[in-house]
């Protein structure tokens, strides 16, 4: 059986295949797909890209997968998607290293490849991206994909480059002894599914007998008295640990050593179907029905599910109950960043404090007013809101230079010491209001701690929820922010008026900045965070964070 879709292989003229590792998560963003003509997801099946393969025949209208350096014509570029965080010396596969069923899925597929273009197997036609300099005498900066196997990183690189072409010739071999045709496309949606069963459309799902079984007939997979394996809940599992990376709320299944566990349906598994229901809001049984697999598979295609509104039992803060949130819409700068976040499905909260940010902007903060459009609570707890973005220099031990009204203390300390302005990405928070007692940090479930992501034209950088402001006012953010997103190539002026950083320009940025929090993420970070590693932690942990945000 082959594996490739039918509909990305197009006959032209191709010369090599070169294979990557894509640098990011189990499922390929839209970096990934620009990238690359094809992909290996982490379920081992095979996504086309941006550009199929016959855009690589020319490079010269600049319309191609920009995969290898010097190296696009006539070659198709196929990436695993997994390496996120990834460290050549000492070696670190990451928080997403590259698993062993998807180098075998790209050995075959290369097979396939090779096959379809009439490409012969050798070291200049089959190579990995750290090869191509040796090989092909193209130089490529250092690049080392996918030449380590996380599994086995004893092997040299010459060893994981035979190993590749042995593989691709063995599986190469097969295909022409039995003369195996591309794989079939997707079947299309049904315009109408009939009554009582449904057709799958995801890769994942649609494969599997027992998914089948389960959108054919009344077949529920429930949870058995005392852990074991269940047939298609290694599917479900699978797909599951797709929807961590796109719900916080969803935990990671883990399966041991050597993927040991995986295929048993014990508490984890359970665990993560509870959440996952809770996410998207269906009843939460712990149990694998049409409900939760026409859920999973309208999300692993990338399509939105239906959800009935939510009618809070209790108010999300004291002073109002929550109300959908439907009409939000995010900056045009920004808005494709977050295209895939649902805010149709998310709660405004917090009016109180809104009342509280409109009247000061119109009052006590007229020169320099919050203008704090929207404060939404997402189905996964995530805070959101836009607001503008000032500068705030406390806990830099020159602040008062700085700023006459800066302070040399932080509400929230890294190793007993105050949170360094000038060195560390943080975002301040109003404080607990002395008239009325009403704390924003613990109405939205927040604690000082928690991560962050700031994003204003498009760039983003990670923050750490380490300063607390005056209780009317929101939407501030540590020197080193502004310097960061500015350096990024957002649209913000430098803080520094010269590169010596002596002294500060009273900048603010107006509005259109976007803060998306992350609740009770203070604990992932606590134990290791240090002066010297803080800011380095603070943007690994948040990027990670917003990656599962946004779905990427």
């Amino acid at each position: 059986m082959t594996i490739i879709p039918s509909n990305l292989l197009v006959p032209c003229a191709m010369k090599r295949i070169i294979c990557h590792w894509s640098e990011g998560n189990y499922i390929a963003n839209s970096t990934d797909l620009e990238a690359y003509n094809l992909l290996v997801e982490g379920d081992g099946s095979i996504r086309g890209g941006d550009h199929p393969i016959s855009d690589n025949v020319s490079t010269g209208d600049g319309d191609y997968a920009a995969h290898t350096k010097g190296c696009n014509t006539q070659s198709i570029g196929i990436a695993v998607c997994a390496m996120v965080g990834c460290k050549e010396s000492p070696f670190s596969g990451g928080s997403k290293p590259m698993k062993k069923l998807q180098w075998e899925a790209m050995v075959q597929a290369c097979a396939e490849l090779c096959h379809f273009y009439k490409i012969p197997v050798t070291k200049t036609t089959v190579l990995g991206h750290g090869e191509v300099q040796k090989n092909l005498g193209i130089q490529q900066n250092g690049k080392w994909d996918p030449m380590v196997w996380p599994w086995d990183p004893s092997k040299t690189r010459e060893q994981v480059g035979t190993a590749l072409r042995e593989g691709v010739a063995a599986a190469l071999a097969k295909l022409q002894q039995h003369g195996s045709q591309p794989a079939p496309p997707p079947p299309p949606a049904p315009a109408a599914p009939a009554t009582g069963t449904y057709l799958l459309r995801s890769v994942l799902l649609s494969a599997d007998p027992v998914m089948q079984e389960i959108a054919a007939t009344n077949l529920v997979l429930t949870a058995p008295t005392s852990s074991q394996k269940v047939p298609g809940i290694a599917t479900i599992q699978e797909a599951l640990n797709r929807m961590a990376l796109r719900f916080p709320s969803v935990p990671q299944i883990s399966f041991g050593e050597g993927d040991k566990y995986r295929g048993f349906f014990g508490p984890q598994t359970e665990k993560a179907i509870r959440a996952f229901q809770e996410a998207v809001k269906i009843g939460v049984d712990g149990s694998v029905g049409d409900d939760t697999l026409q859920a999973l598979d309208r999300l692993l295609i990338g399509e939105p599910i239906p959800v009935a509104p939510i009618t809070p039992t209790a108010p999300v803060v004291p002073d109002a109950p929550a109300t959908l949130a439907a009409n939000y819409s995010p900056p045009a700068a920004s808005a494709d960043l977050l295209k895939n976040v649902p805010f149709h499905l998310a709660q405004a909260v917090g009016q109180k404090y809104l009342d509280r940010f409109k009247a000061a902007d119109e009052g006590s903060a007229k020169t320099d007013p919050s203008r704090c459009k929207t404060l939404l609570k997402l189905p996964n707890g995530v805070l959101f809101f836009e607001a503008k973005m000032a500068l705030c220099v406390d806990g830099s031990p020159r602040a008062k230079e700085l700023d006459k009204t800066g302070l040399t203390e932080t509400a929230h300390s890294i190793g007993g010491k105050p949170i360094n302005a000038e060195v560390v990405s943080y975002v301040v928070i109003p404080r607990p209001d002395k008239t009325t007692g009403d704390d924003f940090l613990k109405d939205m479930g927040l604690a000082k701690g928690d991560l962050a992501m700031i994003i204003f034209g498009g760039k983003r950088c990670g923050a750490i929820l380490g300063e607390r402001g005056p209780e009317e006012k929101i939407g501030e953010t540590s020197i080193y922010v502004h310097e960061r997103l500015h350096e990024l190539g957002a649209p913000l002026k430098n803080p520094w008026k010269t590169s010596a950083k002596k002294a500060i320009h009273n900048v603010s940025v107006p509005s259109e900045v976007l803060y998306v929090i992350f609740p009770g993420t203070a604990k992932l970070i606590a134990s290791k965070l240090t002066v010297k590693n803080a800011e380095a932690l603070i943007q690994k942990t948040s990027e990670e964070l917003f990656t599962k945000f946004i779905g990427a």
